[in-house]
């Protein structure tokens, strides 16, 4: 009965989406530097000519009428790169919003024949290892299961350690090591089953539905980010549709069973869009059972997501945030698990049962306000958290085992706590940024952040252990005993104890149409270590061919905390607290050309140079066999280099994909 009733739900979602009917296409143009609104440009859908629509007074466009499927639009005026949005998707009954950013032209339209650009510099970060991902590439880029993190696996620089999650290992750099800003907001992670020292999950909790674009830099970054080494993730949410009052939308993916539901608020001046997801896996096994789906534990997980947008006036905007996931699961041990080179023996050895919980959240409000035609603010206050429950069983078991390995019979001999961990960390954050347009060729940034503690509780306990090592293997211990004492830590911040400051400045102008040139910088202060540093940055990129062929450096010094837990030691001396912030110096050198119509082409090396890398004083003595410390030195060194080519095709036809090496 629970799998027909499984199947049964599996066929009404496929024969509701099948169902036919016509759709539309509503959104915004805004200037992709100022943000202010563009009126009077002409969207018109490339594969039906005598289709389209003009701009209003405030940047919104609708087209109705269209039949189901995939579209693009071509989009033009004066004063502005034309652009060609492509897969824009049209559902049943339902309207797609769009957000699309044009950049502003520095070309007399005489000099040059201008072809629409299907590539936009203006949206991108920075000139070198920058991509622009919008919301229609990530629901179906293939592997990608609707993951932002996962399609990011996918650029040139980025690996992952494992197929099971969604870490990001950019260009040799560690997973602890990447930023994650949504809307505005730094937050530790976006992802399900997290920890301190790597961000990603097996499961994002952003719904893809909810994204407008992800922009992402491999390195080079410029000086508005800070505090990571390696890589920025910039995650734009998007707001919900003004031109109804409610739409929904429900259904399935790997990532879990879920509903979209937006619409407008005060007779449009607003909007509202909230997403809910539950493990689907969990809901499976609910229906048929665990053993039906042959596994040993289930992942346990929801999220919900909202952003509401409320127009205090046409220059001022209000937009709420908030994020929230639930992950849990229970990993077994199995102490009949079979080992063939185990044969006809009794032994003895331990069993390990993991119980993680883990709960997060961001939440934040910003406010953007245009200042005129040439410059616009955004202030942002907003709070992160994470509360986390793990604890480590181990089973001593004896076994008795069969000629295959197998076991025939055990008994559990003892069972204690090995580990354990209830933590509860939160930030409080506030950041301004200022833009301001001098001219088409020249604008500057500025910004001020702090993150401070809000609570900060963090309960650790290891067991004590005594570890032995045969080298060679011939059965002689050669080291040891090695103990390591118990490890019980206890740590309890409020409100201020530890913050984060920091600020940044930065240049970008034009020195001739084909020149271009970046220079900022940016200083941080940690006040838990005492420790504070200036980062300078700059990128120089030069046009060899107006809108086709372009070639870039870029350079800067990047400045980070460790992972918290660097910062403490069993025996809660402190000699751990006053660690310098690890350095990575980067150096990029970027050629970029555009083949034709969606088809680009990006060449890049690079090479980062780490110092006061955190290393444990155990390691460093490692061949002294008793030695042993939790101390951390800040006499790390690392390096890494390589080179990275890129094509991306746009899908202007039928054809649309990327090659990376």
């Amino acid at each position: 009965m629970k799998l027909l009733c499984l199947v049964a739900f599996f066929l009404f979602t496929t024969t509701t989406a099948a169902q036919e009917y016509k759709g539309e296409i509503s959104g915004t143009i805004i200037n992709s530097k100022t943000l202010e609104p563009i009126p009077s440009v002409h969207v018109v859908v490339k594969e039906k000519p005598t289709v389209g629509a003009a701009t209003e007074a405030n940047g919104s466009f609708r087209i109705h009428g269209l039949d189901v499927g995939t579209y693009s639009l071509n989009i033009s005026a004066i004063g502005y790169v034309s652009q060609v949005m492509t897969n824009v998707v049209i559902t049943t009954g339902r309207s797609t919003p769009l957000l699309i950013k044009l950049d502003e032209t520095t070309i007399e339209m005489g000099e040059v024949t201008v072809e629409a650009n299907y590539f936009s510099r203006g949206q991108q970060m920075s000139p070198v290892s920058a991509n622009v991902i919008d919301r229609s590439e990530v629901l179906r880029s293939p592997g990608g299961v609707q993951d932002v993190q996962r399609v990011i696996q996918n650029l040139p620089g980025v690996a992952s350690s494992t197929d099971n999650i969604n870490e990001l290992i950019v260009r040799g750099g560690a997973p602890f090591e990447n930023l994650t800003v949504m809307d505005n907001m730094e937050i530790p992670s976006i992802n399900h089953y997290s920890n301190q020292f790597n961000s990603a999950g097996p499961i994002n909790m952003v719904n893809a539905d909810m994204i407008e674009d992800v922009q992402f830099s491999a390195g080079g970054f410029p000086a508005q980010y800070g505090d990571k080494s390696s890589s920025v993730m910039n995650l734009t949410v998007r707001e919900g549709n003004r031109n109804v009052a409610f739409s929904s939308k429900t259904g399935f993916t790997m990532a879990g069973i879920g509903t979209v539901v937006e619409g407008r608020l005060d007779d449009g001046r607003g909007s509202y869009i909230f997403s809910a997801r539950n493990s689907l896996l969990q809901i499976i096994d609910k229906l048929v059972g665990l053993s039906s789906i042959s596994l040993t534990a289930v992942p346990k997980y929801w999220d919900t997501q909202s952003k509401i947008v409320y127009d205090l006036s046409n220059s001022q905007k209000l937009m709420l945030n908030f994020l929230y996931g639930d992950s849990r699961i229970n990993i077994e041990g199995d102490p009949t698990e079979e080992d063939p080179e185990r044969k006809n023996i009794i032994d003895s050895s331990s069993v390990e049962t993991v119980y993680p919980i883990t709960k997060q959240y961001a939440a934040g409000l910003t406010l953007r306000s245009l200042w005129g035609k040439n410059a616009y603010s955004l202030f942002t206050v907003y709070s992160s958290g994470t509360k986390t429950n793990v604890d480590v069983r181990e089973d001593f078991a004896s076994r008795v085992r069969g000629p295959n390995g197998e076991v025939l019979e055990y008994s559990i001999l003892n069972s204690r706590t090995v580990f354990s961990n209830e933590s509860k960390e939160s930030f409080l954050g506030a950041r301004g940024d200022l833009v301001y347009q001098l001219s088409p060729q020249h604008e500057i940034s500025a910004g001020l952040q702090i993150r401070t503690a809000q609570q900060w509780r963090n309960d650790v306990f290891i067991e004590a252990d005594t570890s032995r090592f045969d080298l060679n293997g011939d059965g002689t211990f050669e080291t040891g005993p090695i103990v390591v004492p118990r490890y019980d830590f206890h740590q309890n911040l409020g409100f201020g104890n530890s913050s984060l400051y920091n600020a940044y400045a930065s240049d970008k102008f034009k020195i001739t149409p084909e020149l271009s040139l970046t220079l900022g910088g940016r200083y941080d202060h940690f006040t838990y270590s005492g420790s504070g540093q200036f980062s300078p940055r700059g990128s120089i990129s030069y046009q060899l061919v107006p809108q086709q062929t372009t070639l870039t450096f870029a350079t800067g010094m990047f400045y980070q905390t460790h992972p918290f837990p660097y910062y403490s030691d069993r025996e809660n001396i402190g000699f751990n607290k006053s660690l310098d912030n690890m350095r990575a110096t980067h150096y990029v050198l970027g050629f970029e050309h555009i083949f034709g119509p969606g088809l680009k082409m990006s060449i890049e090396t690079y090479y980062k140079k780490y110092d006061r890398v955190a290393v444990s004083e155990d390691f460093v003595y490692s061949a002294i066999d008793t030695f042993w410390s939790d101390r951390m030195l800040t006499t790390g060194e690392r390096f890494s280099y390589g080179a990275e080519f890129f094509l991306e095709q746009k899908q202007v036809k039928d054809l649309f994909g990327t090659i990376s090496v």
